[in-house]
């Protein structure tokens, strides 16, 4: 039971690579602001 649930979150998605453009202003844009949300994380944790 466990492995099938593990499963269903680990399989493969077709549209997963289609939410942000691996190349490009929106992908810069995601990255810089997955890091910014990481920042301000680790203050938030301390």
């Amino acid at each position: 039971m466990i492995r099938d649930s593990l499963g269903a979150f680990t399989g493969s998605d077709t549209g997963a690579d289609r939410v942000v453009p691996p190349t490009g202003f929106t992908a810069s844009l995601t990255l810089f602001a997955a890091g910014a949300m990481a920042f301000l994380a680790v203050f938030a944790l301390a």
